[in-house]
């Protein structure tokens, strides 16, 4: 729990430090922020700032990208994306510069050296190795990298938590503009047999070509796929730091049991101290996209939205979330089709989750224990039925909170 408390104390402090440069609309970009480099290095240098007068912010720049033994490594790959995203050259010479500045140490050195024959071969898979060893995330179908007048294209399949990433070449461009990629990058699934609406997600920098809100890459696409997600380099390292706090996260058994006897006192029986959840949807309201699609938005209340899929623990807390499935789906699709559902990893054997009658009562793969339908029979029955709706009805006061505590968010529509 130190070490918990102790890293939250620190994220606070970065948090703060990236807020005020924001606030101060100083440039804060994302592949280099070296002190020499062309945005100027605000982020690290108010940092470093901070450091001087906190020991344990001090400590973890010494053993993370900031500086140390790490950062040799870091700022060898940093200064590889940002001259990738520039030109070859710029690269060769980022490596020609590791290999003369004093500092670097001998296997640093030798791997330049390598690295830069490599580069003067123009193997594109080993481009690709670069490439994924930094945004090796799981959002993304397709990868597009631009480099001067060379598009290098991958594609990324997930299957069953393991990521298999295939490389699918590089191509001239006879120009840089959004069009000419828009047309190579809609060309090279078709050549693979995927069609374009088969495409879940476009990775890219955030150059204005790539991202532009009306004839960015990205735009041109999604007048072919309405489906098609855009992921910005920012949202990799959003990415990054969820997985990571997410492992930082352990259940325990003692965790389990405390949830266990929460749903009991609940449901003021002890039949259910083997609940180990409560499930529900919740529609978030948004602006439709354009065409055909946007009817399958409209929700039984008649208003647009996206669905959210919840699992909360006795106290209301979010245990697992699940979103992204337009409004007018049933809940037991969208359930069907979570990872929950499909990878079975909660909750244990020999416990269950509590759910309201949209969805089906189960015991695989997902254990889940329903009210019984009307009309109901027998005393019993409605007994049964009094104490799963008292220990159920958690997670409806889970999201009136939520609701509650980001209300202006929950009444704007999102786009």
């Amino acid at each position: 729990m130190n070490k918990v408390k102790k890293n939250r104390d620190i994220l606070r402090k970065l948090i703060i430090a990236a807020l005020y440069v924001a606030r101060q609309e100083q440039a804060f970009r994302g592949h280099n922020e070296a002190a020499g480099s062309s945005n100027r290095g605000n982020f690290v240098e108010l940092v470093r700032a901070f450091a001087e007068f906190d020991t344990a912010l001090a400590e973890h720049m010494g053993s993370s990208v900031f500086s140390g033994g790490s950062a040799v490594r870091w700022n060898f790959k940093s200064r590889a994306v940002h001259a990738i995203h520039e030109r070859r050259g710029s690269l060769c010479i980022a490596f020609d510069k590791i290999m003369t500045e004093p500092g670097w140490d001998k296997e640093t050195i030798a791997q330049s050296a390598s690295l830069k024959q490599k580069l003067e071969d123009f193997d594109f898979t080993f481009l690709l190795g670069v490439f994924q060893s930094i945004f090796g995330l799981t959002e993304p179908l397709f990868q597009v990298l631009q480099m001067e007048n060379k598009l290098i294209v991958y594609a990324k399949i997930q299957n069953k938590g393991q990521i298999e990433t295939s490389f699918l070449g590089n191509y001239n461009l006879h120009s840089g503009t959004a069009q000419c990629i828009y047309e190579k990058v809609a060309e090279v699934p078709r050549g693979t047999g995927v069609e374009l609406s088969k495409v879940m997600g476009l990775g890219s920098d955030g150059a204005s070509v790539m991202t532009g809100k009306r004839a960015g890459v990205g735009a041109l696409l999604k007048r072919d796929n309405l489906f098609l997600i855009q992921v910005h380099c920012i949202a990799h390292r959003a990415a990054l730091a969820a997985v990571e706090a997410a492992n930082a996260v352990s259940q325990t058994p003692e965790d389990l049991e405390a949830i266990c006897r929460g749903f009991a006192g609940l449901a003021r029986h002890r039949a259910f101290n083997k609940a180990g959840g409560a499930i529900d949807g919740c529609h978030v309201r948004i602006v439709p996209p354009g065409g055909p699609g946007r009817r399958c938005y409209v929700n039984r209340k008649l208003f647009a939205s996206i669905t959210l899929q919840a699992v909360c623990d006795h106290q209301g807390l979010f245990i697992d979330t699940y979103v992204g499935w337009p409004g007018s789906v049933h809940d037991a699709r969208v359930l069907r089709h979570s990872p929950l559902y499909k990878e079975s990893v909660y909750p244990p054997p020999g416990h269950f989750i509590l759910a309201d009658g949209g969805y089906p009562c189960l015991q695989q793969p997902l254990p889940l224990i329903t009210p019984y339908k009307r009309p109901i029979r027998g005393v019993a029955a409605q007994r049964f039925n009094g104490h799963h709706s008292r220990a159920r009805s958690i997670i409806e006061r889970a999201f009136g909170m939520m609701k509650t505590r980001f209300r202006p968010s929950s009444c704007k529509r999102w786009r």
